[in-house]
C-alpha cells in the first residue's frame, strides 16, 4: 500500500505536466459539457444539479454546469486534493478524501456522476463492475454517468514497433499511451506500471537526444520515472468490454470520438439507466 500510495502522491505533484490524451483536451471539455448541457435540459426537475466527480480532474472542476450545480469531488489519495483540485467554491464544488466504491453520498442522491479515465484505475472485471455498481447506486433513476475512458485498439500494437514510432506522435504523452497499450498483455492483467519503466530502461533512450529530436519537453519525457517501483496497475479494455461492463446497470449507452491524434483510443461514454 505503501508504494502505491507514494506513486499517487508524485503523480498528484506532477499533474500539471500531463497532457492530452492522458489529460483531456479543450475538445473533450466541451464534450463533456455538452454531454451533461443535453441531459439537464431534457430534465423536468427545477432542482439544483447534484454532480459526483470521480478524481480532481481540474478540466471537470472548471465546467460550465447548469445553474445552481453543487459538485462534490471525491479521490482516496489526499496529495491529489492538494495538489491538483483547484479550490472549493462555497455551495458549488468541494472536495474530499473518499472511496469511489464507497461515495459518501445517498442511495440514488446524484443527477450526474462523471470522471476521467476513472475505469481504467480498477481491474477488469471485477474492479470495474464494482465501480459501475456503484455509481448506478448513486445515481437517480433518471441520471448520468458520464467518463472519459482509454480503451485499447482491436489489433493491440507491438511494443517494438511502437519504439520504432517513438518520434511520430504529437507529444511524448501520445508516444507513451500507445506504449503502455502494446505492453498490455490481455484486459484481465491490466499493464502494471513498473513493468513498463523496466521496459523502457531496456531500450537505452537518450532522453536528451529525444527531446531535441522532437522538441518535447525533457520534463515530459522524464514522467517516465514515475512509474519506477510500485505495484500499479492500469487497465486499457476494449470499447465492447466496457460496454459489457455498464451493460447490467445502463440500458442507454452513447459513445462519441474525439477527433485529435488517438482520439480512437479516448471515448467519452455516457451511460443512462
Amino acid at each position: 500500500m505503501g508504494s502505491n500510495s507514494s506513486y499517487w502522491t508524485i503523480f498528484a505533484q506532477k499533474f500539471h505536466i500531463i497532457g492530452p490524451p492522458f489529460a483531456p483536451s479543450p475538445e473533450d471539455g466541451c464534450a463533456m459539457e455538452s454531454a451533461v448541457n443535453a441531459w439537464a435540459g431534457a430534465r423536468t426537475s427545477d432542482d439544483p444539479l447534484r454532480v459526483l466527480l470521480l478524481g480532481m480532474t481540474p478540466r471537470i472542476a472548471r465546467m460550465v454546469f447548469p445553474a445552481p450545480t453543487s459538485m462534490l469531488a471525491i479521490d482516496r489519495c489526499d496529495a491529489m486534493v492538494r495538489h491538483v483540485w483547484p479550490h472549493d467554491v462555497t455551495a458549488r464544488r468541494q472536495a474530499i478524501v473518499a472511496d469511489w466504491h464507497c461515495p459518501p453520498v445517498g442511495n440514488a442522491s446524484q443527477d450526474v456522476v462523471i470522471g476521467d479515465g476513472a475505469l481504467n484505475c480498477v481491474r477488469y472485471q471485477d474492479g470495474m463492475r464494482r465501480l459501475v455498481s456503484s455509481v448506478r447506486r448513486v445515481l437517480r433513476s433518471d441520471g448520468t454517468f458520464v467518463v472519459r475512458c482509454f480503451v485499447q485498439p482491436p489489433s493491440p500494437e507491438d511494443p517494438e514497433d511502437v519504439m520504432k514510432q517513438i518520434a511520430d506522435g504529437p507529444s511524448f504523452h501520445h508516444f507513451k499511451m500507445r506504449l503502455l497499450m502494446a505492453l498490455q498483455k490481455n484486459s484481465r492483467e491490466g499493464i502494471a506500471v513498473n513493468d513498463v519503466y523496466r521496459f523502457w530502461t531496456s531500450q537505452n533512450v537518450d532522453v536528451g537526444e529525444l527531446a531535441a529530436r522532437t522538441g518535447w519537453d525533457p520534463q515530459e519525457i522524464q514522467t517516465m520515472e514515475l512509474h519506477k517501483g510500485p505495484n500499479i496497475i492500469h487497465t486499457f479494455p476494449t470499447l465492447e468490454e466496457i460496454r459489457e461492463v455498464l451493460a447490467p446497470c445502463f440500458r442507454t449507452i452513447s459513445v462519441r470520438i474525439p477527433q485529435y491524434c488517438l482520439g480512437e483510443r479516448c471515448p467519452l461514454v455516457t451511460a443512462k439507466p
